[in-house]
């Protein structure tokens, strides 16, 4: 076995981290200052996600009640925004949507319980909370008779 003195012990410490600050250094030279590594958020996100609509504003509208952020509309699309930045783009179809038809999405909460007080405060229909093992969820009637489940956060306190 091989025995490093302190002081061999400090150069190389002294060397790997300046070759962590290094490769830091070319993945933003490389990426743009995208990578932080005190960033601690996962690497990826859903970038987009879309649903089709009989009516952009009235969509729209019902999105934004339920906490999105309005981008871009026009009368044939519109562009809303969820935490972390991923899309929804809501596409007119002159073709009737099946009422009742399952949002090819869900939406999570931080608070179940705050949230679906709010949506019923704010004139949505909902369904009562169901309790589950990992997830609390419950659905929310939306634009077009959309069924869209509200399912609770477990990230905790971790950035997402």
């Amino acid at each position: 076995m091989i025995r490093a003195t302190c002081d061999e012990r400090y150069r190389a410490l002294k060397y790997f981290t300046r070759l962590n600050k290094l490769y830091w250094r070319a993945i933003v030279d490389r990426y743009g200052d995208v990578m932080n590594e005190n960033d601690q958020r996962p690497s990826v996100a859903v970038g987009h996600i879309s649903i089709e609509v009989s009516s952009i504003g009235a969509a729209a509208d019902s999105f934004v009640r339920l906490g999105m952020r309005h981008i871009h509309q026009t009368d044939s699309i519109a562009v809303l925004e969820l935490r972390g930045g991923t899309h929804l783009v809501l596409r007119k179809v002159d073709d009737a949507i099946e009422a009742s038809r399952k949002a090819p999405f869900d939406l999570m909460v931080d608070d179940i319980d705050v949230a679906r007080t709010g949506y019923l405060n704010d004139g949505f229909s909902t369904t009562e909370i169901s309790r589950g093992q990992i997830h609390d969820s419950f659905t929310v009637t939306g634009p077009d008779e959309y069924a869209i489940t509200i399912t609770s956060s477990h990230a905790g306190n971790r950035a997402v």
